[in-house]
């Protein structure tokens, strides 16, 4: 989903200055009700207190299905074509940025509703429950979930409803019920046949949104606290959920701190700093070599194409400035380019400038 279509207005120019940083059946079912039955096919025992059981969040049988195509659970938009369900640069010629991956329904009633249940894909806690279709992610849900070094988010969209009860702070297991897949948005409903589950994974930068948003934002009210569009920024779910199904369910909190690491590095940012983000606390394993014993003057922060700034090296000798110390070469490149992460100010002696996209993120970090 485009954030872009998530809060109206335009946003303003932000400037990045020094000392940056300072310590996000055939019946329809009733309204609100879960289809019972059980987890997603496929889905493994709990894991041991150590593991990382992931589970896929609807009732197609991924996991059992390992040589279907991916065409068998993408919903496309109106294009027609498969790709622009996936995540990534995928939408618009590859001009528009799409947060997660968008599932179709396995089951409907008689008048053309999805009937399937929408499933925790790790044991978390339930972060937000938003029953109101008031924005682009209409209903939604999102779980916060504690693995090793790292605070993940998933978040579940398009929701026909949420679970009766389904409240912030309860905690639930991998494969729990959170609401039925459907098709809500802020327009009232797209249609039926592309109803989907629009489904992330990825991290929260901010715990003070409002503190960028409001001043920005004064006659547009954020709905949705901390959990925002602009305040989460996904990774590749659909290379998550297949990392899990290559090891039957079950990862090490490890193996998921080395897959958020080992996403590529598009764009390399060296700014200064203050102590260490929030965003830090939250997910220390993102600092290489581990969370500093003295606090750094500066940190080289490298931004995924997507703009999840997944790779922290301290400094100890502050910047002058926030500058583009590096952009990949290649679809990382571009895509970042693309995504609004950076400008161009000069190719041949390798210039760049923040994007709007990259300001917005590091703003957002500020705020923590």
């Amino acid at each position: 989903m485009s954030r872009s279509l998530f809060i109206s207005g335009a946003l303003a120019c932000l400037v990045i200055a020094a000392g940056f940083f300072i310590l996000e059946n055939d019946s329809k079912p009733a309204k609100n009700a879960v289809p019972s039955g059980a987890p997603p096919s496929g889905a493994k025992p709990a894991a041991t207190p150590s593991g990382v059981r992931v589970v896929w969040p609807t009732p197609y049988p991924f996991f059992a299905n390992k040589a279907a195509p991916d065409t068998a659970f993408l919903q496309p938009t109106v294009s027609g074509n498969p790709t622009s369900a996936t995540y990534g640069m995928t939408r618009s010629g590859g001009a528009q940025f799409h947060e997660g991956v968008d599932i179709r329904p396995v089951s409907r009633d008689r008048r053309g509703e999805p009937t399937d249940a929408v499933y925790a894909a790790m044991d978390g806690r339930v972060a937000y429950a938003n029953g109101s279709a008031n924005g682009a992610y209409g209903r939604y849900v999102v779980i916060e979930h504690a693995v090793g070094g790292l605070a993940l988010y998933t978040l579940y969209a398009h929701l026909a409803s949420v679970a009766p009860g389904l409240r912030a702070g309860e905690r639930v297991e991998a494969g729990a019920p959170l609401g039925v897949l459907g098709r809500s948005d802020a327009s009232g409903g797209f249609a039926k046949d592309r109803a989907h589950l629009h489904f992330e994974v990825g991290l929260r930068l901010s715990d003070a949104f409002h503190l960028w948003y409001a001043p920005r934002h004064p006659k547009d009210p954020n709905l949705h606290g901390n959990f925002n569009g602009y305040n989460l920024a996904g990774l590749d779910p659909l290379e998550f959920l297949k990392l899990a199904r290559e090891r039957s369910g079950e990862l090490t909190p490890e193996r998921v701190e080395d897959w958020v690491r080992n996403t590529p590095v598009a764009v390399t940012v060296e700014t200064p700093a203050v102590g260490v983000p929030g965003l830090l606390r939250r997910c220390p394993a993102l600092i290489v070599g581990g969370k500093p014993a003295v606090s750094p003057r500066g940190w080289r922060i490298g931004f995924s194409a997507a703009g999840v700034p997944i790779r922290w090296e301290p400094l100890q000798t502050s910047p002058a400035t926030t500058r583009i110390v590096a952009v990949a070469d290649g679809d990382a490149g571009r895509d970042a380019r693309r995504r609004g992460l950076f400008v161009t100010r000069s190719a041949k002696r390798a210039l760049y400038a923040p994007g709007k996209t990259l300001e917005i993120a590091l703003a957002l970090i500020r705020a923590d």
